[in-house]
């Protein structure tokens, strides 16, 4: 394991990579949008395109810093550990935190639940696209990212070595990869350039970013991630149109 002065600076390095990297990607997202504009479901093509290029970048960055490369040491590790009953128990946990959290919205935040309650009931075109979408893509484009590079960048090469983790190396891991997921979360605009952000997206991005976290490091096994990700995504979409839908 890097130790010292090595270590601080690969760690300012990473996370200025992951940084300019979300930039970056702002950016090239914003040119393919413009270019898909015109075309039918011009959305969905768009954001499917602008995924793959993340996910084509995260793959190259990852490789870049770990040692033995993104598949063996992030998707494919031999230490993996089944991930199922993280899956399964967050689809059941976060149903019920979201109820609760547009519950208090609807109490203390008038604006914002009005804000939810005025948008367009979505049409059958949209509701297939969003659900496609958000079900595949997300987890593949950001985990490998946020998760996979930052933590075993984090965590050095303790795990191949095959030794555990102390807590304080965990918990650090886990906060820093959370902390930095959520400021990714604000966008960036470039013609002209601003910086906007949703309060409740970022603090939905740092709970969830901090769990994510956690189930990785828990069974060494990137896809428990992706799959509570894209699960995420998908039940935050319908309850949002239910919102729109229902009052």
């Amino acid at each position: 394991m890097l130790t010292g002065g090595k270590r601080i600076i690969t760690l300012a390095v990473a996370i200025v990579m992951v940084i300019l990297f979300d930039i970056l990607f702002q950016r090239i997202a914003d040119q393919i949008a413009q270019t898909f504009v015109n075309v039918e479901h011009g959305y969905l093509l768009s954001a499917i395109s602008a995924q793959s290029v993340m996910f084509g970048f995260a793959m190259v960055l990852t490789a870049l810093f770990i040692r033995q490369g993104f598949l063996k040491s992030v998707l494919f590790r031999s230490d993996r550990r089944p991930f199922g009953k993280y899956v399964l128990g967050f689809m059941l946990i976060w149903p019920l935190l979201l109820a609760l959290t547009y519950g208090l919205v609807f109490l203390l935040d008038m604006d914002t639940w009005v804000t939810l309650t005025l948008q367009s009931a979505p049409t059958q075109s949209t509701v297939i696209s969003t659900l496609f979408f958000q079900s595949l893509f997300p987890g593949l484009g950001e985990e490998p990212l946020y998760r996979g590079f930052l933590i075993v960048m984090l965590l050095g090469n303790l795990w191949d070595k095959q030794e555990i983790p102390s807590t304080n190396q965990v918990r650090v891991s886990v906060m820093l990869s959370a902390a930095i997921f959520s400021l990714a979360h604000i966008s960036y605009g470039f013609n002209p350039f601003q910086i906007t952000f949703d309060s409740y997206q970022l603090l939905a991005a740092l709970v969830l970013g901090g769990f994510q976290a956690w189930v990785f490091v828990k069974t060494r096994n990137l896809w428990g991630s992706i799959w509570i990700h894209n699960l995420a995504n998908v039940i935050m979409s319908v309850f949002v149109w239910m919102i729109a839908i229902v009052f």
